[in-house]
C-alpha cells in the first residue's frame, strides 16, 4: 500500500510543479513555490495517514455521530465573526496563522461514517423509508443550510497564505 502511496504522491509533486512553476515565478519569484508547499503538507499529513491506517476502521464506527456532531459545531463556529476567517468575502475557513482549513472538507469525511454506521444498524428495516431514507434527508438539509450559508466566492490561493 505505501508504494502505491508513494508513487501517488511522486507523481502529484510532478503534476504540481509542471502545471505551477511559471505562475509560482511570475507570482512569486520562485517557480518551486507551491511544490514546497506540497511537500509540506504531505510531511505533515504522513504522521496522520500513517496513524489512521494502523487504526481499525472499526474503532471509527462508535464515534460516527460525536464526528458528525463536532463537524455541524465546526460549521457554526466558521460563521461566526472573528472565529471564521473571511477571504474574497466568503467565511468558510479558520486561519491558523498561515494554514487555512476548511471544516466542510472534514464534513463530508464525517457524514460518509456516520451515514455508514447508522445505516449498518439500519440494514434490517433498511426498506423502510422513515427509518433509511428521511433522517438521512433531515441532516443533509441542515448541513446544506450551513454550507449555503457561507458565501459563495474563490477560495483562498491554495490553502496557505
Amino acid at each position: 500500500m505505501w508504494v502505491e502511496v508513494s508513487l501517488l504522491v511522486a507523481f502529484g509533486f510532478i503534476m504540481i510543479y509542471s502545471a505551477s512553476s511559471i505562475p509560482a515565478l511570475t507570482r512569486f519569484s520562485d517557480p518551486n513555490h507551491y511544490l514546497t508547499r506540497q511537500l509540506l503538507c504531505v510531511v505533515l499529513g504522513a504522521p496522520i495517514i500513517f496513524a489512521t491506517s494502523r487504526t481499525s476502521y472499526r474503532s471509527y464506527k462508535n464515534y460516527g455521530g460525536h464526528i458528525l456532531l463536532g463537524m455541524f459545531a465546526l460549521l457554526l463556529l466558521v460563521l461566526i465573526p472573528g472565529i471564521g476567517a473571511k477571504y474574497n468575502n466568503a467565511r468558510r475557513w479558520f486561519s491558523l496563522g498561515s494554514f487555512h482549513l476548511q471544516p466542510a472538507e472534514f464534513a463530508k469525511v464525517a457524514w460518509v461514517l456516520f451515514m455508514s454506521n447508522a445505516l449498518a444498524k439500519k440494514q434490517d428495516r433498511i426498506r423502510e423509508l422513515r427509518v433509511s431514507f428521511w433522517p438521512f434527508v433531515v441532516l443533509c438539509i441542515i448541513f446544506s443550510a450551513l454550507l449555503l450559508k457561507e458565501p459563495t466566492s474563490a477560495p483562498p490561493s491554495c490553502s496557505w497564505s
